[in-house]
């Protein structure tokens, strides 16, 4: 179960790109004095901001060009983010020149408005907020000498951070792994961070209780690689409901019996 919640810390790592991510990145189109700018994205005044459509040609693996993120009119390519309706990051991976990817993660974290594309070149543009209480983590990977993969997390969504008195966490579901349930995750989040004893087995009722007390709330996610996001409070009248389900009076049904434990 730890082994899960280790590989969730970093829920867009570099390190697990599949190939074809990586070679189509490394053909995007972007120049020596930053990354290019795609038609009808947030800009700034100037002259001299290029008038280009980020990664012509870039195809992600549906099939379209990646997501765009924008700001001070600057521009870099994401597979993949979550955000909350209203616009507040939790967790964005973007592909581009590595300076360019430094000012634009390094203005979310000073809590600044970027704006992201997720379906370029015609489609909306969204507002994303940063924030400056809590903090996010950068992850720098080279790929090659004018193009790095950087990833910034809350967080919320980085296991290895979190602690006893952490009242929030995010959920991600990765496309790659279609096997892999939100309850999975969920539950081996709550194994890490409560004192008292949660078993696997009752993963399927946890998430059930969370979804209904309004305990897990759905994100707004873009790129190829997440297909799912979900924020996360950490219970505190678990124990109560558990005891309920236990004397068979509980509204989220009966809780499993763990494997290898016969009934009364």
């Amino acid at each position: 179960m730890m082994e899960t919640i280790r590989r969730h810390a970093d829920p867009l790592s570099a390190d697990g790109a599949t190939s074809d991510t990586v070679e189509d990145a490394r053909h995007a189109a972007v120049p020596d004095d930053g990354a290019p700018v795609a038609e009808g994205a947030p800009r700034a005044s100037t002259e001299s901001t290029k008038k280009r459509k980020v990664g012509e040609g870039n195809k992600e693996r549906s099939g379209g060009m990646l997501p765009v993120v924008a700001g001070d009119g600057l521009q870099s390519e994401s597979d993949g983010g979550a955000m909350r309706a209203d616009g507040t990051l939790r967790l964005l991976s973007l592909w581009g020149a590595a300076s360019t990817a430094r000012y634009l993660s390094a203005q979310l974290t000073t809590g600044k408005r970027l704006d992201v594309q997720a379906t370029p070149p015609l489609g909306p543009w969204a507002p994303v907020w940063g924030r400056t209480e809590g903090g996010y983590k950068r992850l720098r990977r080279g790929v090659s000498a004018r193009l790095s993969h950087t990833l910034v997390l809350g967080r919320e969504c980085d296991a290895t951070r979190l602690g006893v008195g952490e009242r929030t966490f995010v959920v991600t579901l990765r496309r790659d792994r279609p096997d892999q349930a939100a309850e999975e995750v969920y539950t081996a989040f709550l194994i890490a961070l409560l004192d008292e004893p949660v078993d696997p087995a009752w993963a399927g009722w946890l998430w059930r209780r969370a979804r209904a007390k309004g305990e897990a709330r759905p994100l707004i996610v873009w790129g190829p690689v997440l297909r799912e996001a979900w924020e996360c409070d950490v219970p505190t009248t678990l124990r109560a409901d558990i005891s309920a389900a236990r004397a068979g009076d509980s509204p989220y049904g009966d809780l499993p019996i763990p494997v290898g434990v016969q009934a009364a």
